[in-house]
């Protein structure tokens, strides 16, 4: 089964690779690819005892909530250097 992380994370990778220059490309995704595998980690940690406490209703919420907050700060970021062009020499 293909699950929308998977078909959003080949997105996110292309795009990572489009953007930056050859010489960055490495640092770029090793640094996707940390974030990756931290939230993968992080996430069963910080969710699991809400799970326990409250049930997996709440566990899903929380990390619903949690995955909208963090698309909001990405889009915010990503707006604010969208338009910038470097100065002129």
């Amino acid at each position: 089964m293909i699950t929308p992380t998977l078909l959003a994370s080949g997105t996110i990778s292309v795009l990572r690779t489009s953007t930056t220059t050859p010489a960055t490309r490495g640092l770029a995704m090793g640094g996707y690819s940390t974030a990756i595998f931290a939230s993968f980690a992080l996430a069963s940690v910080a969710i699991g005892p809400v799970v326990t406490v409250s049930g997996l209703t709440a566990g899903f919420s929380v990390a619903a909530a949690a995955g909208a907050a963090g698309t909001l700060l990405a889009l915010a970021l990503w707006r604010g250097t969208t338009g910038r062009r470097p100065a002129a020499r």
